[in-house]
């Protein structure tokens, strides 16, 4: 009897657990729902925080969608990945698939491919096909780099994000000046464009401090036989910048932009003492970073470093005759031949156009995409 009545009682608790959780989910579903209908901004938020907090994955979802296109919502990617964190891991394929979109972007995580494959993958199995899709096209992206030969063309930027791209000067002998930070990390795949094609370059040289690095070029031997600034230039010295700023909006040709030297220090690592680099008011854009900066004559003066983040026409570029040190310690690198005067108006124009040819784009591909097991 005693037995019996003990079964009974689990029972009940059993029934009444199970339908306080139907309870749960018709209020979560509910509330959803209402939050959906709503156009006003501040019953969305409550209605969606309700129904996420009672685990209603699509509720989830739409919260971390708010959170990270900051609607209705300040723009917080740590709790969007908060919230799509919770969907993915009760099995929501969109909610994998947009954890693995986080991953892949590196928004409000550590960057990793790695982690963006096995959520897409994740959300291919629970039947969102997107996952599968942008799975393969990440697979796609680390079999074309490593198998990556001279002159072939890599997969596009959208299909396999770059770590960080900017500009760089090709000189005779198939080597890239540009900045440290635009290489990335000493393990990365790096690639640089010539002529539409794209190239593996490997780090011969890099300083951090002075924000300056050298490339070799696989493949490549042709470049500039340029002209070097050997001292420093004075202020008001008109020059011109050749690089390859915000190509997803502007294209992709090299792009020419002229100023002037307008100061000489700059707070970026060794260079933060008075008279250690170029302030100059010639435009600059995001993917403008390592290139190229002449004077007149087209003489190398400079390498673009970085836009001051207090005065928006304030650019800063490195010395030229700076970096003929670092240069010295390459076995082989070219010599600059030395500073050519004034030219004339037709022999610039020839000049800048000769100097576009080898200013190349530049990307530095992650390298933590790893195979499927």
């Amino acid at each position: 009897m005693r037995l019996k009545c003990f079964v009974f009682v689990v029972v009940l608790i059993l029934f009444a657990v199970s339908g306080c959780g139907i309870v749960n989910r018709e209020n979560a579903l509910g509330d959803y729902k209402n939050a959906m209908r709503t156009s006003d901004c501040t019953k969305r938020k409550e209605g969606l925080l309700r129904a996420a907090e009672q685990g209603l994955p699509q509720a989830q979802n739409k919260l971390g969608t708010m959170y990270k296109e900051g609607t209705c919502l300040s723009r917080d990617y740590g709790e969007a990945v908060k919230w799509y964190r919770q969907a993915a891991e009760q099995g929501s394929g969109e909610g994998q698939f947009n954890l693995g979109a986080m991953y892949k972007y590196g928004l409000g995580v550590e960057q990793s491919d790695t982690e963006a494959r096995r959520w897409y993958e994740q959300a291919g199995k629970n039947g969102y096909e997107q996952g599968l899709k942008e799975a393969k096209r990440l697979e796609d992206c680390v079999k074309e780099l490593d198998a990556a030969l001279p002159g072939t063309t890599l997969p596009s930027w959208k299909d396999c994000p770059s770590k960080s791209s900017g500009s760089g000067f090709l000189v005779q002998g198939g080597y890239v000046l540009t900045c440290s930070h635009v290489v990335g990390d000493d393990k990365a795949r790096i690639f640089i464009e010539y002529k539409g094609k794209d190239f593996p370059a490997s780090i011969l040289l890099r300083d951090k401090n002075f924000d300056f690095s050298v490339l070799k070029v696989d493949g490549l031997s042709e470049g500039a036989d340029f002209s070097l600034m050997n001292t420093a230039v004075n202020s008001g010295t008109d020059v011109f910048i050749l690089g390859h700023p915000i190509r997803q909006v502007l294209g992709t040709e090299t792009k020419y932009r002229k100023g002037y030297v307008s100061g000489f220090s700059c707070p970026i690592g060794k260079h933060m003492d008075t008279n250690s680099c170029y302030q100059i008011n010639a435009p600059v854009s995001p993917g403008d970073s390592g290139a190229p900066m002449f004077d007149k004559a087209g003489n190398l003066v400079g390498i673009i470093l970085s836009r001051s983040s207090y005065d928006s026409t304030v650019k800063y570029a490195s010395k030229a005759h700076d970096l003929l040190p670092f240069l010295q310690k390459i076995d082989n690198f070219p010599r600059p031949r030395p500073p050519k005067a004034e030219v004339t108006e037709r022999e610039q124009e020839e000049t800048i156009n000769s100097l576009k040819l080898f200013t190349v784009f530049l990307r530095s591909y992650r390298n933590d995409i790893a195979p499927s097991n």
